[in-house]
C-alpha cells in the first residue's frame, strides 16, 4: 500500500511541475466532491481531459482514481502506465472485457476508491453506448453516488500528438453529487439509454 501511495504522489508531482506548470486550471465547486467512494462522469473532448480530471481530483481528495480506458491504448509503454495506476480497460463490443471492467470497478469502489468514466460526446451519437452505459451498470451494482464534471480546455493550436500540451487555460466545473436511484434496480435497454442521456445533459449544463 505504501508503494502505491508513493507512486500516486509521484504522478501528481510530475503533472504539477512538468505537464501543468504555467497552465491556468480554474476549478469550480471543488467542495461538491463527496467522500469516496463515488463515480465521476466527466466530459471528454480533449486528449488531456483525463489527466486533468485525475490531477484535480487527486489534488483535493488524495484518493486513488481509476479511469475507464480504451483497451486499444494498453500497448507499448502506455500499457505499463495504465496497469501501474490500475486504470481499467474497456472496449465496445467486447463483453468479456467490459464484464471484467465492471467487476474490477466494483472491487475498487468497495475499497473506497474513485472510478471515472469519460466518454467522447459522439459515443451516443454513433449508438456506441458501451462506455457510458458502464455508469448504469456500476450504479446498479454499487450503492454509491456519481458526480457530473465538465472539463473545458482552451486550445492554443490544433493538437499535433497526444502529448502536445496545446492549451494554457482549463475550466473544470464539478456538479452536485447525484443520488444513486439505480442500485439493484433492473432497467430495459431503452431505460438505460435514457438514463445515460440524462447524465450527459447534467454534464453539458455545467459547461456555462
Amino acid at each position: 500500500m505504501l508503494i502505491k501511495k508513493i507512486l500516486w504522489e509521484l504522478l501528481y508531482l510530475v503533472y504539477k511541475f512538468c505537464y501543468f506548470r504555467n497552465k491556468t486550471i480554474k476549478v469550480l465547486n471543488i467542495k461538491n466532491f463527496p467522500k469516496a467512494p463515488f463515480i465521476v462522469a466527466a466530459s471528454h473532448r480533449h486528449a488531456w481531459d483525463g489527466p486533468l480530471g485525475w490531477f484535480v481530483t487527486y489534488q483535493y481528495l488524495r484518493k486513488p482514481i481509476h479511469y475507464f480506458v480504451n483497451k486499444q491504448l494498453f500497448t507499448g509503454l502506455g500499457k505499463y502506465f495504465f496497469l501501474i495506476y490500475e486504470h481499467i480497460p474497456v472496449q465496445s463490443g467486447l463483453k468479456s472485457v467490459n464484464k471484467k471492467a465492471l467487476k474490477t470497478s466494483s472491487e475498487l469502489l468497495s475499497s473506497k476508491h474513485i472510478i471515472a468514466i469519460t466518454p467522447y460526446p459522439y459515443d451516443l451519437q454513433k449508438k456506441k453506448y458501451v462506455i457510458y452505459m458502464g455508469i448504469v451498470k456500476l450504479l446498479q451494482q454499487n450503492n454509491v453516488p456519481y458526480v457530473p464534471v465538465n472539463i473545458a480546455v482552451k486550445e492554443k493550436w490544433k493538437s499535433r500528438s497526444y502529448y502536445d500540451r496545446n492549451f494554457d487555460y482549463v475550466r473544470i466545473n464539478i456538479g452536485m453529487p447525484q443520488k444513486n436511484i439505480l442500485y439493484r434496480k433492473k432497467l430495459t435497454k431503452m431505460e438505460s439509454i435514457q438514463y445515460t442521456k440524462g447524465v450527459m445533459n447534467k454534464i453539458a449544463r455545467l459547461q456555462g
